[in-house]
């Protein structure tokens, strides 16, 4: 008598797992079936694990040398007798009443070639892994989506439908035989959904699924021959362009899904990111610094963003956030420096990351004593912004050259960040210890940086990059003077001086306000001034003054310089100097001081002009007494911008620098050890969590209560902090 089923079980090297294979089939509730369990030459105890289920007169055991699973697959098929034929592999198992369910959908639906069921994912003991639901069958739509669902356990194959196919699998592949077997078939006709968990796929790492990504030859091979079938529908052939699109999602998938390293991941995406017209990000950066609207163009807020343009996946995380950038993260809050720290270091966005940039962060809650850690880990740049680094105390050191030997019995404990005991000999010596034994490469913008970072006993030996800051030139550029006036209501025979009004004991506010008191004219002065409003009132009866407090719109800042005609900048202390070339690139020139990095970002004495601070109010007076000089020293200054100061330099400059500190980053064994348990035990996406919480009105407004309560405490004086005011946040 002719079965109703034929259930072919291909086997090899399985006596581990086969018996509850074999179980579940010999346990249905539907018993009308041949088994034939088919053994692709096993050298292990495969058949003696069989021969006890031998004298149930369904079951066979057939034996060849091995051929691979699909001749194995073909060979039962010819051997079959039932009107259905089911496969059931030697790892998986099936419900007990799957045949009868099977048998009553297919019997209650004769126009369909081929049913399939839902079915479990489960583990080498039996737990459910995930229960999956397919969707019913649209042969359009699966393929378009590239997702054959009757791939799975437990499906059902009507054979009159294929009584003409002496194979049912090619056999030309290893990894996609099923998949192009069932695409073939579903040309013949229309598959059926069975809406009951009726299988178990078993997952374990003895199946070739755990390296799918090596199918994605295979899957271009088929994709290629498919679609260039003759009797292939023409509906079909329509969707051919969707079609292509999926499947490239899905190389994306099993590539990142894979066990490859990162790189490698990055390196095999790129070809079908690009088909798709997506970004193939080149590595992944991440910039880590105090905040991001304030100083935005060198804390590392805008660096971020252009190495996004450069199709670098490059994030920000910082302690105080302003914009709605949605790659910009902020720190957790914690009530220690090592938990703050150790916080960053558990998250998804450092062990992403290929490459860590530092900015700023002595004015974070970032523990030091673990920088030896991450930079074992991580490729690690930090830029210098200030001395800080270089010294046991002081941000800047004025005449102090104690930070050249060793630091000790500071003079200028008052100054920020300011001390309540002489600890400067200890931080000093904390410093060396952790720079010496971390493996970081310091950045700086300025020959003046750069001299300073050589003299330091905490740096020696370490590799410095000098990388003057770049601007959006497109936002900084001259513009008509007479315009921009008119908008700002300006007049226009007036004389425009722009400043940056700030306390600061290294902004050299109080000279301005001196060369201001002294000087002696008749025409119109106008003063823009950008930071603290309110510290000119001596000066309101002798001059218009414009207060336009901390501007974030970089369009309005760059509207002041191009109305202006000379820009004051007498920092006493300056590592660079951003807003000199804001100010020389809008064509405007920069008065300030020697004895900074100043004299020669702005070129003095050929384009702007540094001179000594007695003599900076009556340089002051000469200049607006020879407005010619100006204009000459403008037009200098503008093409001395453009050639030192442009963003594309910059930022084509910095990719290079990453690429040459990742490609000499090393890691020994225990490194490479304790990488690997942080990624398998400690990733979190908490900083993600924390950005959509930023979202929310209240969470904002504790946050910056918060922040400034942190900053009091940190800096001591409430001039360096007013800045982070509420009515400018």
């Amino acid at each position: 008598m002719t079965p109703k089923i034929t259930v072919i079980m291909p086997a090899y090297n399985r006596a581990n797992l086969i018996s509850k294979s074999i179980e579940s089939v010999l346990n249905q509730t539907y018993k009308d079936f041949e088994f034939l369990i088919l053994d692709d030459g096993s050298t292990d105890n495969t058949k003696e694990v069989i021969g006890k289920y031998l004298s149930d007169p369904r079951v066979q055991y057939l034996y060849h040398e091995n051929q691979g699973e699909a001749q194995t697959v073909n060979w039962g098929w010819s051997l079959a007798n039932g009107e259905y034929f089911t496969q059931v592999n030697s790892d998986d198992t099936i419900t007990p009443d799957s045949f009868e369910k099977m048998v009553e959908a297919m019997d209650k639906h004769p126009d369909k070639v081929l049913a399939y069921p839902d079915f479990n994912f489960i583990d080498e003991n039996d737990n459910i892994i995930s229960v999956t639901k397919s969707p019913d069958w649209n042969f359009k739509q699966a393929l378009s989506n590239f997702a054959c669902y009757a791939a799975s356990a437990g499906t059902f194959i009507r054979r009159e439908p294929f009584k003409e196919w002496k194979t049912i699998k090619r056999g030309r592949f290893k990894h996609i035989n099923d998949i192009e077997m069932y695409w073939d078939m579903a040309l013949v006709g229309d598959f059926l959904h069975v809406q009951e968990v009726l299988a178990n796929w078993r997952v374990h790492s003895g199946q070739i699924s755990h390296d799918r990504y090596n199918s994605i030859p295979e899957i271009e091979v088929w994709y290629k021959y498919y679609f260039e079938e003759k009797n292939l529908p023409d509906e079909i052939k329509n969707i051919q362009p969707t079609v292509r699109k999926s499947i490239l999602n899905y190389y994306i998938s099993l590539i990142e899904n894979s066990n490859l390293s990162k790189n490698e991941k990055r390196q095999r995406k790129i070809p079908y990111l690009k088909e798709l017209n997506l970004p193939c990000y080149e590595f992944n950066c991440l910039q880590i610094g105090d905040n991001d609207l304030i100083g935005n163009k060198f804390n590392g807020h805008d660096l971020h963003l252009y190495l996004r343009e450069k199709n670098i996946d490059a994030n920000h995380i910082i302690m105080m956030k302003l914009s709605d950038d949605e790659n910009t993260f902020l720190f957790l809050r914690t009530k220690s420096e090592k938990k703050f720290t150790e916080s960053l270091i558990f998250s998804d966005l450092f062990l992403d990351a290929d490459i860590i940039h530092l900015h700023l962060i002595h004015n974070t809650l970032f523990d030091l004593n673990y920088l030896p850690i991450i930079t074992a880990m991580k490729p690690t740049v930090i830029t210098l912004h200030d001395p800080y680094f270089l010294g046991g105390h002081c941000i800047h050191h004025f005449d102090c050259e104690k930070w050249k030997s060793f630091c000790k019995d500071c003079p200028n404990l008052d100054s920020p960040f300011p001390l309540k005991r002489d600890s400067s000999a200890f931080e000093f010596s904390m410093k060396k210890h952790i720079i010496q034994n971390s493996n970081i490469t310091a950045i700086v913008a300025s020959k003046w940086m750069e001299n300073k970072v050589a003299q330091s006993p905490i740096w020696q030996g370490k590799t410095i990059h000098r990388l003057p800051f770049g601007i959006n030139q497109d936002i900084f550029k001259p513009e008509d003077k007479n315009k921009i006036r008119k908008d700002l209501n300006i007049p226009q025979d007036a004389t425009v001086l722009m400043f940056r009004s700030d306390l600061s004991p290294f902004k050299g506010l109080d000279l301005i306000k001196n060369a201001l008191k002294n000087l002696k004219t008749d025409k119109k002065i106008v003063l823009l001034t950008v930071a603290q409003k309110g510290k000119l009132k001596e000066l309101k009866n002798k001059f218009d003054i414009r207060e336009y407090g901390w501007l974030k719109d970089d369009k309005l800042l760059a509207k002041l310089y191009q109305a202006s005609d000379l820009f004051l900048m007498p920092s006493t202390q300056e590592a660079f100097g951003m807003m000199a070339i804001e100010a020389m690139s809008c064509k405007v020139p920069v008065l300030a001081l020697t004895g900074t990095a100043l004299p020669d970002v702005i070129n003095s004495p050929q384009c702007g002009l540094a001179v000594d601070a007695d003599k900076f109010s009556t340089e002051l007076q000469r200049l607006i007494n020879t407005p010619e000089e100006i204009k000459e020293r403008g037009e200098k200054s503008l093409t001395f911008a453009k050639e030192n100061y442009d963003k594309e330099v910059y930022i084509n400059k910095m990719i290079n620098i990453y690429k040459e500190v990742i490609a000499n980053h090393k890691t020994d064994a225990e490194t490479e050890f304790v990488f690997e348990q942080l990624n398998k035990y400690a990733k979190n996406s908490e900083l993600r969590k924390r950005f959509k919480l930023a979202d929310n009105k209240l969470w904002r407004l504790f946050y910056k209560l918060t922040y400034r309560i942190y900053l009091k405490k940190r800096y001591g004086r409430k001039v360096v902090h007013e800045k982070y005011d509420k009515k400018y946040l």
